[in-house]
């Protein structure tokens, strides 16, 4: 699937970059907001969350703010020790073992699987929950070395959400080689959890930032922006442009983060389940932005694998309410009907932007 959750940094730091220059200035309009920062580090992946200083009933103290942090951390901890493949505590590294079926599954484990399931099923399995056998074979993260076609069918047999159920809290495994992978879902899920934790705070705006997962959340005064940088595939630490929003998640999948070279081709970490190798669509990157932290994760890969004319497809149907902007191999950058102007900007000069029609 898309970048493991583990392994997210590099473009994490891409995106926190660009908010750490622009948020403090509450992206160049208006008198400067105050905000406290708090970082984390769950299995490897940083995390960063940033806290208006302005409360909904005046100034919160740093010691206030600090208690809403650490609660934070205990969610991110919570969901790493639930939903990680590589923790041998966690329920879904049971499920990948000797096991055919698990009875009183987490209600956290339930709630992603199930939230996986939906978008597998919009998506035809462009996103599928359950290519384990396959991600693990693959072995991008660690540089390879290119899978034979043998075993990449194999593997493929052996892959897939129909290879599971899901009924109350009993998860059952059809076929004992099949393997729950949730790197492309569990960061947008768990920026979810803590803004639904945020809601129920003092805390009036800010920024979550998990993976490759930003969401803005809260009333800013004036109803100003946020304006969140969209990292170029082409050149790194520079950004493609800017989306200007003022609530929900931008999630962001590309073919330039996570990847190893063999005999001069790149191999991606963002697996097409129909042929069991790195996704060839023609797009190198692709932002997508959702009122659901989980929506936005699953579905950035989910286009990716697509191509931006399923997607587009997708996105006219009605099935699921969002917005993207694709970056293709060919140096367009084609946005959907819902952005204009005033919510997303292309800064860079390499790229030719196409607006599309409803």
């Amino acid at each position: 699937m898309k970048h493991s959750f583990v392994r997210k940094l590099s473009l994490v730091l891409a995106l926190l970059t660009v908010l750490t220059s622009c948020m403090t200035m509450l992206v160049g309009c208006g008198k400067r907001g105050e905000y406290r920062d708090f970082k984390y580090s769950v299995a490897g992946t940083q995390a960063t969350i940033r806290l208006a200083v302005d409360g909904k009933n005046g100034k919160l103290s740093d010691e206030y703010l600090s208690s809403v942090a650490n609660v934070c951390g205990t969610i991110l901890t919570k969901l790493e020790g639930t939903l990680s493949s590589r923790n041998e505590a966690s329920q879904v590294y049971a499920l990948n073992s000797n096991i055919s079926m698990m009875l009183g599954a987490d209600d956290t484990l339930i709630s992603v699987l199930q939230a996986a399931d939906r978008i597998t099923n919009i998506t035809d399995g462009a996103y599928d929950y359950a290519l384990g056998t396959l991600t693990e074979l693959w072995n991008v993260a660690g540089g390879g070395p290119v899978p034979s076609s043998s075993d990449i069918n194999y593997a493929t047999v052996h892959s897939g959400s129909d290879k599971f159920k899901i009924s109350g809290t009993t998860v059952t495994k059809l076929d004992g080689m099949a393997k729950i992978d949730l790197d492309g879902i569990i960061g947008g899920y768990a920026a979810q959890e803590i803004l639904n934790y945020l809601e129920t705070t003092d805390v009036q705006y800010g920024i979550i930032s998990i993976g490759d997962t930003v969401s803005v959340y809260g009333d800013k005064p004036k109803n100003e922006t946020y304006k969140i940088g969209l990292p170029d595939p082409q050149s790194d630490g520079k950004v493609i442009g800017y989306m200007y929003l003022t609530s929900g998640f931008v999630s962001v999948a590309g073919s330039h983060e996570n990847y190893f070279e063999a005999d001069g081709v790149r191999y991606h970490s963002i697996i097409d389940s129909s042929t069991g190798y790195p996704a060839d669509s023609g797009i190198v990157s692709v932002a997508v932005h959702t009122t659901n932290g989980a929506s936005a994760d699953a579905l950035s890969t989910a286009f990716f694998v697509m191509g931006v004319e399923k997607s587009l497809e997708l996105y006219r149907s009605g099935d699921i309410e969002f917005e993207a902007v694709f970056v293709t191999e060919d140096g367009r950058v084609i946005t959907t009907p819902g952005l204009n102007n005033d919510t997303f900007q292309l800064t860079s000069s390499g790229y030719k932007l196409e607006k599309t029609e409803k």
